[in-house]
């Protein structure tokens, strides 16, 4: 925004951010009776009580934008001797990195386009101008109103009729291969039911598995803990390196830690995409990768994978090797 001070006459620059937690759109009351769903933007909030923050300052010139910056932070993976560290200082070099894109609104002053542009080091073809909302996140808020007859009906995945038949899934994995379809399987029906019932069985003695990204409430988490509550031996290769979830996965990483799971941290110059879960079992062995497995030979290769992987005595192009 341009700010003017009536007593200096001097002419200023200032912005306003607005957090990321505080959302787009605010619904308002309703008046008694009312059918209809009103709404407020936060910029007009903002707009509408500059005043307050600058008070006796002359608001000439106000403008939303918002700049989105390189995602692509620059390390030596190969200098590096600790990857959560290195990381974590990707994290903050991130907030910090060169701009990439200038998204504004189309009614902006031609003088503070080129103050922002000399700011942010950036030439016209970084610049879109926008109408309003310049994010159509914000939208969100209208999306989750309760208007059932507007939306597409949820999609509702289905649990394979063999989970159904059989409580055990260990016996229902020695009976064979099962392979699931996601997300027309149901995943929590099948793959999370399956490391659930691994964290409560007595027989299984360990469970070891990778993690690239988990939500905010993830049942595997909890699985996990209560599986190293219970005494067995619980390693998580968590992939620290999932592009905008490291912090997130930093976070559950250090949960499962204060757990006594042991955590990997991902492996130096390697991002560990596939999602796999290896269980050994009194006198049996089960594996989940898109498939239930119990075949002998596939197990040992995976175990193997395991062991070698979060002892991190391989290197790179060994793991490549190792299929």
């Amino acid at each position: 925004m341009i700010l003017r001070n009536p007593q200096t006459e001097t002419i200023l620059f200032s912005r306003v951010k607005i957090p990321q937690v505080i959302p787009g759109l605010i619904q308002l009351p309703k008046v008694d009776g009312e059918k209809k769903f009103r709404f407020v933007s936060t910029v007009t909030l903002v707009r509408s009580n500059l005043h307050m923050l600058y008070p006796g300052m002359e608001i000439q010139h106000t403008v939303p934008f918002r700049v989105s910056r390189n995602a692509d932070v620059d390390h030596r993976e190969d200098e590096a001797q600790d990857l959560l560290i290195l990381v974590e200082e990707g994290i903050k070099e991130r907030r910090l990195a060169d701009c990439v894109r200038l998204e504004i609104h189309k009614d902006i002053d031609p003088t503070v386009m080129n103050f922002l542009k000399d700011s942010l080091e950036i030439v016209d073809e970084d610049v879109y101008l926008m109408d309003f909302p310049i994010d159509f996140s914000i939208l969100k808020a209208i999306v989750d109103l309760d208007l059932p007859d507007l939306k597409f009906k949820p999609w509702q995945p289905i649990i394979p009729k063999a989970f159904f038949e059989n409580n055990n899934i260990f016996n229902l994995i020695r009976q064979g291969d099962i392979l699931l379809h996601h997300p027309y399987d149901s995943f929590s029906g099948t793959v999370e039911k399956f490391i659930s019932a691994a964290a409560e069985d007595p027989n299984v003695l360990t469970i070891k598995m990778t993690l690239y990204r988990t939500g905010d409430d993830s049942p595997f988490i909890r699985s996990l803990i209560r599986a190293a509550e219970k005494g067995k031996q619980v390693v998580c290769l968590v992939e620290l390196k999932a592009r905008f979830d490291e912090q997130r996965n930093i976070v559950w990483a250090q949960k499962l830690e204060d757990a006594g799971v042991h955590v990997v941290y991902g492996i130096l110059g390697l991002k560990t995409i596939p999602r796999q879960r290896l269980l050994s079992v009194r006198k049996t062995m089960a594996k989940s990768l898109a498939m239930l497995i119990s075949v002998p030979e596939t197990i040992t290769h995976r175990h193997q994978l395991f062991t070698q992987t979060l002892a991190s005595y391989l290197q790179p192009e060994d793991l490549y090797r190792s299929g």
